[in-house]
C-alpha cells in the first residue's frame, strides 16, 4: 500500500504502534511470524482525543516562511500535532513569535524538527519560553528553497536547502520554487519497480503537491537531477499556468520530441554562478 491509500495516510502520521492481541494463543501465532523482533508484554489503557489538523491551523501564520516552518513540523505527524493541537499555550507562543520575527521562528522550528526526532517527549513550551540564541547566517549569493521528500508512503517537508541557484530561479524568482526528491522508505535502498508504486508517483507528478497552503506542479529538472531523482516544482494552480511559465523561458511548445523538450528545458536548471551584471535599458521618448 502506498501514500494514496487511506490507511497509509493515517498510519504515516504515527511514530509508534501498539498492537493488541487476545487470547494468548493468537499472540503466540503472531510471534512465530515475528521471531526476530524484541517483544514486550504489557497492559496499557489509552484514553486520548485525537484532534485533526486543518487549514485553520495554517491560517494563523501570515507569511510563506512561517507557514513553511509550521508545515515542516506538522509533517512529523502526531509527534508534533499532539503537542501543538492539545496545548493552547504552545500554539499562542508560536503564533506570537512568528509575527515578531519570521527568520528566528524558522531557525527555532528547525531546532525543534531535529530535537523531536531524538526526544519524543520534548517540552516545546520550555523551548519557546527561553530566549535561545541562534546564529542566523545570511548569504546573498545563496538561495534557500523548500525541500520535499516524496516516499512511497509519505510526503515529508524538510528543512530548506541552500543552493547557488540556476538561471530559471534568477529569472522567475526563488519564492515560487521547491525542490522535490523521490526517496525510498527506510530501510530500503532502492525503489520498488512495481506498477502500483509507479502509478502513485505518476499521480503526484500529474496533480502536483499541496503544502504550506500553496499548490505546486512539476516544472522541470536538469540532466544530473534526473539521475538522483530530484525535480523542480513551482507554485501554480493549474497545468495551464505551468505552461505559461515555461513559455517565459523559451518557445518550447515548438519542440515535438519529448526527450529534446526535457533536455532543452533542463538547461535552465543547471547550477550557475551569478554574474552580478545588470543591463540598464533607456526608453526612447
Amino acid at each position: 500500500m502506498y501514500g494514496n491509500n487511506p490507511i497509509v495516510k493515517s498510519l504515516n502520521q504515527c511514530t509508534d504502534f501498539l498492537i493488541s492481541l487476545s487470547p494468548k494463543s493468537n499472540v503466540d501465532l503472531f510471534l512465530n511470524e515475528l521471531n526476530y523482533f524484541k517483544i514486550f508484554y504489557t497492559t496499557i489503557k489509552i484514553q486520548h482525543c485525537i484532534q485533526q489538523w486543518s487549514i485553520n491551523n495554517l491560517n494563523s501564520y501570515q507569511t510563506d516562511n512561517t507557514r513553511y516552518s509550521i508545515s515542516m513540523l506538522h509533517s512529523l505527524g502526531y509527534l508534533f500535532d499532539d503537542k501543538y493541537l492539545n496545548n493552547q499555550i504552545l500554539e499562542n507562543l508560536m503564533i506570537k513569535l512568528a509575527e515578531q520575527d519570521e527568520k528566528y521562528f524558522y531557525q527555532l522550528s528547525l531546532k525543534i524538527f531535529f530535537e523531536l526526532k531524538k526526544c519524543h517527549w520534548l517540552d516545546l513550551i520550555k523551548i519557546f519560553e527561553k530566549k535561545i540564541f541562534l546564529k542566523i547566517i545570511n548569504n546573498d549569493q545563496l538561495f534557500y528553497v523548500p525541500v520535499i521528500h516524496l516516499t512511497p508512503t509519505r510526503i515529508l517537508i524538510m528543512p530548506k536547502e541552500k543552493t547557488k541557484g540556476h538561471r530559471a530561479i534568477r529569472y522567475l524568482g526563488e519564492q515560487d520554487f521547491s525542490l522535490v526528491y523521490l526517496k525510498p522508505d527506510p530501510p530500503n535502498i532502492y525503489f520498488n519497480d512495481n506498477n502500483q508504486l509507479l502509478e502513485y508517483f505518476q499521480e503526484i507528478f500529474q496533480i502536483g503537491l499541496e503544502f504550506s497552503g500553496n499548490h505546486y506542479h512539476l516544472f522541470g529538472a536538469s540532466n544530473s537531477q534526473l539521475k538522483d531523482h530530484s525535480f523542480w516544482f513551482i507554485k501554480a494552480l493549474s497545468l495551464e499556468e505551468i505552461h505559461q511559465k515555461r513559455q517565459l523561458l523559451g518557445e518550447f511548445h515548438q519542440i515535438r520530441n519529448l526527450g529534446t523538450y526535457v533536455a532543452r528545458l533542463g538547461l535552465w536548471f543547471s547550477k550557475t554562478d551569478p554574474t552580478n551584471v545588470r543591463i540598464n535599458r533607456k526608453l526612447n521618448e
